[in-house]
């Protein structure tokens, strides 16, 4: 199993698969191309995931972008990688995040994560996303473990 070490999260380094939104009023754009969709706000519960995570599921929503609001977080993790061959993550370029949990973030339409995971302690989460219910609202994909 392939080890990733997790970073600091900064703009520039997340910039190919998403936007920060903090404090200090930066302004995003909620953003979908399909018709006959919904906006839907959910919250999530991350588990703790203090020290390792292993990744076995990764997902991406081709006509939305996605928003994560932490509503009660301390710190959390984001694992995001790039498109690869045909319709699956390129893993060997898998990147690992640590996000203060008073910052927001946006994926890009099409950008494979996984789930969140709360690093101190279980997290909440408000989830912005659009949905149409079809098949291309959201794919999950199973992939070789890594973490």
């Amino acid at each position: 199993m392939r080890n990733i070490i997790a970073l600091p999260i900064t703009p520039a380094l997340f910039a190919p698969f998403g936007i920060l939104l903090s404090t200090d009023g930066l302004r995003a754009e909620h953003r979908h191309n399909a018709p006959r969709s919904q906006t839907c706000i959910e919250t999530l519960w991350a588990p703790a995931q203090p020290g390792h995570c292993d990744i076995q599921r990764m997902e991406r929503h081709g006509f939305s972008t996605q928003t994560f609001f932490p509503l009660d977080v301390s710190r959390y993790l984001v694992v995001v990688c790039p498109g690869g061959d045909g319709d699956r993550p390129d893993t060997a370029r898998a990147l690992a995040f640590v996000v203060d949990g008073r910052m927001a973030l946006q994926y890009h339409r099409g950008t494979w994560h996984c789930n969140m995971a709360a690093l101190d302690r279980p997290g909440l989460f408000a989830n912005l996303v659009q949905k149409n219910h079809g098949e291309d609202d959201c794919t999950v994909i199973t992939v070789p473990p890594f973490g």
